[in-house]
């Protein structure tokens, strides 16, 4: 017997196995521009951090890029789930 953590991956490698080609090309797609753009983002932040560290708000290794790009994908997620799914309003 299946859980339903397995039953959720089979459905979804079945999901991915019958997409179109065109579904398929816009999921790369998609996910290819969210790579692009965390990678965007980090180097911001990197920048911004040693910025501060170099004027003195930051102490050397205080933040890491990694923690304040997860506190930010942490908010929009949270954002997004407290958001009324639309069509319910």
């Amino acid at each position: 017997m299946e859980t339903p953590r397995q039953a959720r991956g089979t459905a979804q490698n079945e999901s991915e196995m019958n997409a179109t080609p065109f579904e398929q090309q816009n999921r790369e797609t998609f996910f290819s521009q969210i790579r692009r753009q965390l990678k965007g983002l980090y180097r911001f932040v990197r920048h911004q951090l040693a910025y501060f560290e170099s004027v003195g708000d930051l102490l050397p290794g205080e933040l890491t890029a990694e923690d304040v790009v997860d506190a930010v994908l942490l908010q929009a997620y949270r954002d997004f789930v407290k958001k009324p799914a639309e069509g319910d309003m």
